[in-house]
């Protein structure tokens, strides 16, 4: 009736602190230390501290004044002002916002006046595309989260290893989490429950429940960093289910199609032990073995899924000059069912770039027996045995410019030769008269070989690229 309240003191002053007769329903203590802790009183501009450190002052202050108008003990002047000057506050500091959020969240269930989270909503929402509501429907790949870390429980396993499991929490749900080996190693000194963290990671529903099998972390100080969080999140990643790999892996997927033998969407329905698998190393763990011997473990992942590697130390002394962190690999070896989690013993690391050059010239041998018809467009393709490409005469004033048409070349390996027609400035100093110029062209057979199955799009392509003046075919 009064209208608003206007300070905390006169909410306390109009509110009843007492039970009467007339009125059963008083307003407790802790309802005004509720109150105060979630923020229901911060637009009076006194910061929470403060309110709560004064607060049994400011309830027997504004009880006292209540009694005094109730009992008719008022100045000479017929006021309670004279008597009851303005009650002074004993500033204290402000608690950290985080743990103010802390507190709403453990009172009433829920954040009232902000999210832990807010500091970076902008990151969360470019990056993160896992939909924590809605784990049943989310689409098996590799996702970039940040969120809460709501719990963290290590835990030793049958082999004497140690592990993690744990809970994030972000503005839509939460997700489960588990640390293997030595991500938990490398993780679990940085992380602490209630912060906000930044995680990469596998999401699966394989094991019965959705999880996140956690790769690589970065503590709440570590997420402010641009630079560790660029480490962390690619472009590529942060598209919903796509494969982090897959960027990687895309120029050899003629090898991978031709060579690799196991489905890692599904590996334990494999009837078959040996296999190859072409992908992408995601992580690469070094181990020191009783015996003083040297092995390693490894994530790999391809467009379909990921699974473990185990270098035994006989095979990755030979080996492990071939395998680093984020390239690709090929590797040759056998399944291994016999512990909890399925894995693969690496026998041999193949050569990547033998399979896709063979794999390019397998593709070209089938176009060039008739199988250049694309299906998709339902247009015939040219097949060429040569192709020539004619540079324009300012192609050498600038190195960087042959980039784009070197590369290229070597991402489209096949069977037709390539040849460049360089222009040629011949100057003939023996005139008597101004120096004359002849242009002529040089003629150069190029070591790469393009695909022999070109269409207009390739085509399009060369002819796109700055320094290409003209391109034909023979």
């Amino acid at each position: 009736l009064e209208g608003p309240y206007k300070s905390f003191i006169d909410f306390l002053e109009r509110v009843p602190l007492q039970t009467s007769q007339a009125n059963q329903h008083i307003v407790s203590r802790k309802v005004i230390e509720l109150l105060i802790q979630t923020g229901a009183f911060d637009k009076f501009g006194i910061n929470r501290a403060t309110l709560f450190t004064n607060m049994e002052g400011a309830i027997e202050f504004a009880q006292n004044k209540k009694d005094e108008a109730k009992f008719g003990q008022v100045s000479l002047f017929g006021d309670t002002e004279a008597i009851f000057p303005d009650f002074e506050f004993t500033q204290m500091p402000e608690l950290d916002r985080t743990e103010q959020l802390r507190i709403e969240k453990e009172l009433i269930g829920f954040y009232f006046s902000g999210h832990p989270l807010d500091d970076f909503r902008e990151l969360w929402d470019q990056y993160v595309k896992l939909d924590t509501s809605n784990l049943e429907d989310a689409a098996p790949g590799n996702y970039t989260i940040i969120g809460i870390l709501k719990s963290i429980k290590s835990i030793t396993d049958k082999t004497g290893k140690i592990m993690a499991f744990g809970t994030l929490e972000d503005y839509r749900g939460e997700v489960e989490l588990a640390f293997f080996g030595e991500v938990w190693a490398d993780c679990r000194d940085k992380l602490k429950q209630g912060d906000v963290v930044a995680m990469r990671g596998r999401f699966d529903t394989k094991r019965g429940r959705p999880g996140l099998q956690v790769s690589a972390a970065l503590s709440s100080v570590e997420l402010k960093e641009e630079s560790r969080l660029a480490d962390l999140v690619s472009p590529v990643q942060a598209s919903a289910g796509d494969s982090f790999a897959g960027q990687f892996l895309e120029p050899y997927r003629e090898a991978w199609e031709q060579t690799a033998t196991l489905d890692l969407s599904n590996p334990a329905a494999s009837t078959e032990e040996n296999h190859t698998l072409i992908g992408y190393i995601t992580g690469l763990r070094r181990h020191t073995t009783k015996n003083q011997k040297e092995m390693a473990f490894a994530d790999l992942e391809d467009f379909r899924g990921r699974i473990d590697l185990v270098f035994f130390d006989r095979c990755w002394e030979v080996n492990q000059d071939k395998i680093t962190e984020k390239n690709c690999a090929a590797v040759r070896g056998r399944l291994d069912r016999s512990r909890d989690r399925l894995s693969f013993i690496v026998s041999s690391v193949l050569d990547l770039g033998k399979l896709r050059r063979n794999a390019a010239k397998t593709a070209a041998q089938k176009t060039e027996n008739g199988d250049a018809f694309d299906m998709a467009s339902n247009v015939q393709k040219k097949s060429y045995s040569e192709l020539h490409i004619r540079l324009h005469k300012s192609a050498a004033e600038n190195e960087a410019n042959l980039y784009p048409l070197r590369n290229f070349l070597i991402d489209n390996p096949g069977s037709a030769q390539v040849f460049i027609h360089v222009p040629v400035v011949n100057a003939d100093n023996g005139s008597t008269e101004k120096s004359q110029t002849n242009e002529t062209e040089k003629v150069i057979r190029t070591a790469a070989q393009l695909s022999a199955a070109t269409d207009s799009e390739r085509l399009a392509v060369l002819k796109s690229c700055e320094v290409v003046a003209e391109v034909w075919g023979a």
